[in-house]
Parts: structure tokens; C-alpha cells; sequence
């Protein structure tokens, strides 16, 4: 495990002086957001400060009032949604290695030594904790009985909910060279969707794990390791019968969700969450650049280039509208229909690294200095 380790955070490394490199040339100045809607800050809150570049997604999650964060250092806390006010505080010793999960009045938290604690969702209390074969940095998906959770090297295990169990394990088989980086499961019915560092997409009995089917989203090209390193690093969206993907150095892709057949795939690299409404499929490439494909087919709708060269975060829906984060503390407003600005809000000087979340008619999201920032545009979307 030591040399899987190594292995992969050299990766990390290579990837991430990559990314320095690019952020020394100067960045193009912002456009002007004509007529932009105001951005009200609903409540700022102080929760704890993260590494100077993670790649691990510690995304809030929200459980009715409540809201739930997580950080590396082990964090856990439970915040009033309508006021910032913390319920409850923990700290978990191994430190948290992704984000948290909520479900069955549980909260679910993956740690840096490749355990899952349950917490008590009321007052943090420890329910049970469970020893993984490997370290998980993405978080846990809750569905009903069953907790699913995926390591870094590309296992996904099925856990009792109540007990903290192991149900079945399946093992892909990791790829030996792959970027630190992983997505969460999806769950329909009586199928799991989980995407691989290998650019593979698999869909598992939910009860067994036994693999239903398998398709390819991403194909190594290039001639280097680096350049052959592909994943599936969004987590996956089921919608109806279709699964939504993103991957890297390969495509966003749609596939039945009964076979595994792709409908259409529009070649792309992605490193984060993609978003879906009725009408389209929503991505931002490692290189700064944001296409709106059309749902049904796959085709270009419109490309947003404005924030070419900026690190960006994955993409949520916020009614008509999309939005993202960057690396210079940014906050985007773009419409889904055309890709144009309609608002924006600087939230300090520290890069936006997880996907925003939006709940109802506000936004959350966490920068990389601790903060947590409830908005609000001025004009509520239309859903």
C-alpha cells in the first residue's frame, strides 16, 4: 500500500507544478458582467482552513435546517442553514479525507487512516466506525440500508448502515500510475453507478456487487504516463435512464443507465462535478473553458472562454443559471441558455475549489481559507 501511495501522490505532485507553472502567465482580465443581478450575503461563517491545493472534495452537504461541512484536518460540524449557528462540533483524529454524507439520521465522514465514522446526526456522537481496505477521499452515498463508498484504489464497498458492516466489496483494479482525485457513487434502484481512474464507468448490483455492465468513457492517448492518465473525477448523475459523466482526458459522455450504451459523447477534459438540467449538460475543462452541451444529443449549445487559464470549480444549477467557482476567490454567475454572465461576487483571494451547492434559492459554498459563505442573488431564478 505504501508503494500505491507513493505512486499516486507523485502523480499529484507532477499535476499540480503543472498547474503552478500555468498560474504564473498572466490571467486574462475579467469581462464585465453587463447589468449584473446583486449578490447578497445571506451569513459568513469561519469554519477551518484546508491545505494550499486539494484535490479531495469536502463539499457541504444538507440535511433538512442543517448543514453539514467536513475539512482535512477532522473537522465535523453541523450548522444551522438558516442562520450559520453551529449545533455541533468534532474532531476526528485521523484527519477527513472527503466530504461528508447524510442519511438516516447519520452523518457519514471517510478518515485519512481508511475508516468510515457514523456520527450521531443530532450531537456528533460516534454510532459506529468501520476499517476500509484503503483510504476513501470522496464522500459516501447513503441509500436507504446501504452505504456505499469507493477508496482511492478503486473499490467500491456496500456497508450496513446501521452497523457499520461490510455487505460486499468490488475490486476494479486500479490503474498503477493515477491523479489523487476520485468521485462518489451513484445510486438508482437496484443499480450502483461508479466511475474509475482507468476511464472506465461500471454499473453494479446494488445488492451483490456482482457488475452488470461496463463502458469506456475515457481511452489513454499520448505517449508519456502523464499524458495517458485518464479518470472519471465527476460524480456520476443519474437522470431518468441516462448516466452523465465527465472524465479526464476523455469526454462527457451520456449512457443508458440499463446497458451502459453511450447515447452521444462530446470529446472533453473535465477534473470536476458536471451539472444537468432538462434542457442541457454542463461542464468546465481543466483549462478554464465552459461548454453547454444539448441533453438530448451531445451538441455544442454554447462555450464560455472568459476564464481560460483559471482553475475552476465543478458546476452547480441555481435555477436559470449556473454557477462556479475559481482560484482567485471568485464566484460566477453564467446563464444556462447562453453561457453569458449575469453576476458575480469576489469572496476573498483564496481559490474556490468545491462545487457549489444550491438549495432552493440560495448558494453555499466553502473557499479554501474555512470559510463558508450562504448567497443569495438579488433577483431570486426562476426554477
Amino acid at each position: 500500500m505504501g508503494l500505491r501511495k507513493s505512486l499516486i501522490l507523485t502523480v499529484c505532485a507532477v499535476i499540480l507544478m503543472s498547474g503552478c507553472t500555468n498560474k504564473e502567465a498572466p490571467l486574462p482580465t475579467l469581462v464585465q458582467v453587463n447589468h449584473p443581478i446583486p449578490v447578497d450575503t445571506v451569513w459568513l461563517k469561519h469554519i477551518n482552513a484546508s491545505s494550499k491545493v486539494n484535490l479531495t472534495k469536502y463539499t457541504p452537504v444538507i440535511d433538512g435546517s442543517q448543514l453539514f461541512t467536513s475539512d482535512e484536518k477532522g473537522n465535523v460540524s453541523s450548522i444551522q442553514l438558516a442562520t450559520g449557528a453551529t449545533n455541533w462540533h468534532i474532531k476526528l483524529k485521523p484527519g477527513v479525507s472527503g466530504g461528508v454524507e447524510v442519511g438516516g439520521s447519520l452523518v457519514y465522514v471517510p478518515t485519512q487512516n481508511g475508516e468510515v465514522y457514523a456520527l450521531n446526526e443530532e450531537n456528533g456522537n460516534v454510532r459506529w466506525h468501520t476499517v476500509l481496505p484503503n483510504q476513501s477521499n470522496t464522500a459516501p452515498t447513503y441509500a436507504g440500508a446501504r452505504l456505499y463508498v469507493k477508496t482511492i484504489d478503486d473499490k467500491v464497498l456496500a456497508l450496513n448502515t446501521s452497523t457499520g458492516q461490510i455487505l460486499w466489496t468490488y475490486d476494479q483494479g486500479a490503474t498503477q500510475l493515477q491523479l489523487l482525485g476520485s468521485s462518489r457513487v451513484a445510486v438508482s434502484g437496484n443499480t450502483v453507478i461508479a466511475g474509475f481512474s482507468d476511464g472506465k464507468v461500471n454499473a453494479l448490483n446494488a445488492n451483490t456487487g456482482q457488475l452488470m455492465w461496463q463502458t469506456t468513457a475515457a481511452v489513454p492517448q499520448g505517449f508519456s504516463d502523464v499524458a495517458q492518465m485518464v479518470g472519471v473525477f465527476s460524480d456520476p448523475i443519474i437522470s431518468g435512464t441516462t448516466v452523465f459523466v465527465g472524465t479526464y482526458h476523455g469526454s462527457v459522455a451520456a449512457l443508458d443507465i440499463d446497458s451502459g450504451t453511450i447515447k452521444w459523447q462530446h470529446n472533453f477534459s473535465t477534473y470536476d462535478n458536471i451539472a444537468v438540467t432538462d434542457a442541457g449538460v454542463f461542464a468546465a475543462s481543466t483549462g478554464g473553458h465552459i461548454v453547454g452541451l444539448n441533453r438530448a444529443n451531445g451538441t455544442v449549445m454554447w462555450k464560455q472562454d472568459a476564464l481560460a487559464k483559471r482553475r475552476l470549480s465543478g458546476i452547480a444549477v441555481d435555477g436559470n443559471n449556473l454557477v462556479v467557482g475559481d482560484d482567485q476567490g471568485n464566484l460566477h454567475w453564467l446563464s444556462a441558455q447562453n453561457g453569458a454572465f449575469v453576476a458575480r461576487i469576489v469572496l476573498g483571494k483564496t481559490a474556490i475549489e468545491t462545487t457549489p451547492l444550491s438549495v432552493s434559492s440560495d448558494v453555499i459554498v466553502s473557499t479554501q481559507n474555512g470559510n463558508v459563505f450562504v448567497l443569495r442573488l438579488a433577483i431570486p431564478p426562476r426554477n
